[in-house]
């Protein structure tokens, strides 16, 4: 059986400082900002789909 891939819906990356990592997409990419919180952000990365950024506090 063959599996067809239609796209990707979204994409979490977990970074050390959450403001810096909205900017630098913000900034390089010109993604818009959908919401964000306290150490998490959403980013549109088309119609229908996102990248989430979440702080990391961990090694």
């Amino acid at each position: 059986m063959a599996v067809q891939v239609y796209g990707v819906n979204h994409v979490v990356i977990e970074v050390d400082d959450a403001q810096k990592a909205v900017e630098f997409y913000s900034d390089v990419f010109n993604l818009k900002m959908l919401r964000g919180g306290e150490g998490a952000a959403w980013c549109q990365l088309g119609e229908h789909q996102f990248l989430a950024i979440f702080w990391h506090n961990g090694p």
